[in-house]
């Protein structure tokens, strides 16, 4: 897998910044900002209500809503963190974004496919 670096969205601003090896084509839209780095396998676009990021090489689809940032940590891995929690990673394939007491997203790799759910941390 081709590293992929760091992706981090500015929603405020509408800016896209990409840290990686290869180069960045953007389209700026009305909705916000679209980018595809294509050697990495990185697509990403920002609409109205969040971030819709496809990490190709890893076959990980992940919607986030509000502020945030989307990090590649390692081959495979996708962390989620927002500015009013922290980032716990439980396993390899299995994160989580805690908010006070609470669980406010746990992303979970099963058979491949990703699902987000929403709980409490007990």
């Amino acid at each position: 897998m081709a590293e992929v670096g760091v992706l981090v969205v500015i929603r405020q601003a509408g800016v896209l910044v990409a840290n990686g090896e290869a180069g960045v084509m953007a389209v700026i839209m009305e909705v916000g900002v679209f980018a595809v780095i294509g050697e990495v396998g990185v697509l990403v676009m920002i609409v109205e209500m969040g971030v819709l990021a496809v990490i190709r090489e890893a076959g990980v689809l992940v919607m986030m809503v509000e502020a945030g940032v989307l990090v590649m940590v390692e081959a495979g891995v996708l962390a989620v963190m927002v500015d009013v929690g922290d980032l716990v990673i439980l396993e390899v394939g299995v994160l989580a974004v805690m908010v006070e007491e609470a669980v406010l997203v746990v992303i979970v790799e099963v058979g491949g496919l990703v699902m987000v759910e929403v709980g409490v941390l007990v």
